[in-house]
């Protein structure tokens, strides 16, 4: 009985074994990337014994049996691994990216720097408004004796110089003046002014050109060039078919202020010859072809619009009344009055070389004076124009030797004083 009785106990322990192993097998939640099962549904576990269910033994392929914690860590780690790898792939690819379009863009810029600096050259710097003036202002000995006594020189003269002092000229190219004239006009300049003069006849109190120019705004460049309109031009001579004297001042100057340099012809060609103005115009033209800095021409060329000597100034140069922006019309030469023609005596000229000088305003001014403004300055009428000079940015010399012509002749005035 007793035997029965162990032997059921056995069977009974034994079943209730099993049914707690197969509990504990049904209950077993699932074990995710290695980590350990929960205890059985009943709170127990089986003391110092290590469930099945904890750790689960996985054989690889060559039947060595493989912990599957140890599978699972390593595939999650391969699996950040080949992530990083990835995104440093793609980070480094994104990089060389944006450096091969940086280089491509920084190569694009290069690119176009140099083409524009290949096909576009520098645009040229306007170095600024400037005023000019040509005035023959007539010689002392054509009206010494006149019956109408406001063409004298002596009752005009001040009126000459304080319309020259109040123009705002800075360069002034003056004709028909007279040795003695000079320095009346130098004197009465003075103190604004240098004036430059030459004489072209061999007379006693000859008649020449002269240049003034403002000696606050320009200064003169080396020495003046003084030549004759004729077969031997640098000696004093008469023209080719006359025995007049006529001849050109050539003079530089330079801005004070901008640098801007401006060579200066002030000429009077003969009024009898037609091959002597010809002869001369292109004289002065060849002699002008020399400068490398603009160039400004005038003077009483004693021809008007459509002469030959006229067509070829104008043909080399610019006419400032026919370019000027704002232009003026009427006669340069009035005839103390007589002319009533406005265009017809046109003989007085500027000219400006091309392409370096943009004439902006051209005046003929009537010059009038007297209690009643009923004189007349001259038998010409003074010609007022303003310009633009431009030119490539040069770093010119320094020249030493500026200012100062020394006079044609080194005696007193007294000696042209009548």
């Amino acid at each position: 009985m007793k035997n029965l009785i162990r032997v059921l106990c056995i069977a009974l322990c034994a079943f209730m074994v099993l049914g707690v192993f197969a509990s504990c097998k049904d209950d077993k939640p699932e074990v995710e990337d290695g980590s350990q099962s929960a205890d059985s549904g009943d709170g127990t576990a089986d003391s110092g014994t290590e469930s099945e269910g904890n750790r689960s033994e996985t054989e690889n392929n060559s039947g060595e049996t493989v912990d599957s914690e140890t599978v699972d860590t390593e595939t999650d780690t391969e699996t950040e691994t080949d992530t990083e790898t990835e995104t440093d792939t793609e980070t480094e690819t994104e990089t060389d990216t944006e450096t091969e379009t940086d280089t491509e863009t920084d190569t694009e810029t290069e690119t176009d720097t140099e083409t524009e600096t290949d096909t576009e050259p520098p645009e040229p710097v306007t170095k600024g408004k400037y005023t000019v003036m040509t005035f023959n202002i007539r010689y002392l000995d054509g009206d010494k004796n006149s019956e109408i006594e406001a063409r004298r020189w002596d009752n005009r003269k001040a009126a000459v110089c304080n319309f020259m002092l109040e123009s705002g000229a800075g360069i002034i190219g003056i004709n028909e003046i007279q040795a003695s004239q000079y320095f009346d006009v130098k004197e009465a300049l003075e103190d604004k002014y240098e004036v430059i003069w030459y004489a072209s006849y061999p007379d006693a109190n000859p008649q020449g050109n002269a240049v003034a120019y403002d000696r606050a705004v320009w200064q003169l460049v080396g020495t003046p060039e003084h030549f004759w309109l004729s077969p031997t031009p640098d000696k004093q001579s008469s023209g080719w078919e006359t025995n007049h004297y006529r001849s050109c001042i050539n003079a530089l100057f330079e801005h004070i202020e901008t640098g801007a340099r401006l060579n200066v012809f002030v000429t009077h060609l003969d009024h009898k010859k037609e091959a002597d103005m010809v002869n001369g115009i292109n004289l002065i033209l060849e002699r002008m072809g020399k400068s490398e800095y603009p160039v400004y021409l005038c003077g009483d060329f004693n021809c008007t619009p459509g002469s030959k000597a006229y067509n070829i100034a104008a043909g080399a140069m610019q006419d400032a009344q026919k370019v000027a922006l704002d232009s003026d019309e009427g006669s340069t030469f009035n005839g103390w009055g007589s002319n009533t023609d406005a265009d017809k005596y046109i003989i007085d000229y500027c000219f400006f070389s091309k392409n370096n000088v943009t004439v902006k305003t051209y005046d003929i001014c009537d010059g009038k004076w007297g209690d009643n403004n009923e004189n007349l300055l001259s038998d010409h009428n003074p010609v007022l124009v303003t310009v633009d000079i431009k030119s490539d940015p040069i770093e010119y010399p320094d020249m030493s030797g500026v200012g100062g012509v020394e006079d044609f002749y080194d005696t007193d005035r007294s000696t042209f004083d009548e």
